[in-house]
């Protein structure tokens, strides 16, 4: 597999707690953490993954609010489930990758 970047840039109202259900419901990891005082808002994110079907169990398994289970793309290739985070950043993974060959 071909290496994969996101880099989302999101506010949150309860920012530790949304970085503690990010990094165990969907697997991320804390790199770069820069705070601010601006206001909440909500985001969204696309994350390129191998197993949708395991992920979305484990989405579900954490609490994320599952907006669709896996299901295989419409017109276009792969396989990808979508879930909210607790504050209603939408997050989409899936087996789709746009650069790849």
């Amino acid at each position: 597999m071909s290496k994969q970047s996101l880099i989302p840039c999101l506010r949150y109202a309860d920012a530790p707690a949304a970085m503690e259900f990010l990094c165990v419901a969907f697997g991320f990891e804390r790199h770069a953490v820069y705070g601010d005082d601006g206001d909440p808002f909500t985001a969204c994110g696309y994350c390129v993954i191998d197993d949708p079907d395991a992920h979305f169990e484990r989405a579900r398994a954490a609490g994320a609010d599952i907006v669709t289970a896996p299901h295989a793309n419409e017109g276009y290739p792969g396989r990808r489930c979508n879930a909210r985070d607790p504050e209603g950043n939408d997050w989409d993974f899936g087996t789709y990758d746009p650069w790849a060959a």
